[in-house]
């Protein structure tokens, strides 16, 4: 499909849920600032091309944390998803300042769960999180690197089959 025909086949500003690398800039790929300002610039014009109603994100860091950046800027609305009470204990103290700003400018923030018992159910709490974010988006988003991360990839392969219109942003 052709890229404008797949933009007018989409809803007008669709509910968006975006999934991204843990890992960004990814220094031992040869990726630095230069890499990670174009990514920002492509999201930034994708986004305001979309022109989306909400958007849900689980601030992990990496991509996902310069997208609440990119949201913000945009004044798009956005809901953080949290996987479970105290999934952001430890986050380095330096992402933790960006979670916080951008759960007080979210529109909302969810909890989906408590918190885990073991390694397994830790596992099961981001499966389940994913899912929230896909049933309730028209389109999901994953902006994906040259090496992206082993839950990105289990993530990616079960977004085609999701039913939902999937933009893969490669970087």
């Amino acid at each position: 499909m052709m890229e404008q025909e797949f933009f007018d086949s989409l809803e007008k500003n669709p509910i968006i849920g975006i999934f991204g690398n843990t890992i960004f800039p990814n220094k031992s790929m040869g990726e630095g600032i230069k890499e990670k300002s174009e990514v920002i610039s492509e999201l930034t014009k994708l986004l305001v091309r979309l022109e989306p109603r909400k958007v849900y994100i689980i601030p992990t860091k990496g991509v996902n944390l310069t997208s609440l950046m990119v949201l913000r800027y945009l004044q798009i609305s956005y809901t953080i998803v949290n996987p479970y009470t105290g999934y952001f204990n430890g986050i380095q103290n330096r992402d933790k300042l960006k979670i916080v700003t951008g759960m007080e400018e979210s529109s909302s923030v969810i909890t989906i769960g408590k918190k885990p018992k073991n390694a397994r159910g830790t596992v099961q709490a981001l499966s389940d999180t994913e899912d929230f974010i896909i049933e309730r988006s028209e389109l999901i988003i994953s902006i994906v690197g040259a090496k992206p991360d082993k839950k990105l990839q289990n993530l990616n392969k079960k977004l085609p089959e999701s039913g939902k219109s999937v933009i893969f942003f490669k970087y």
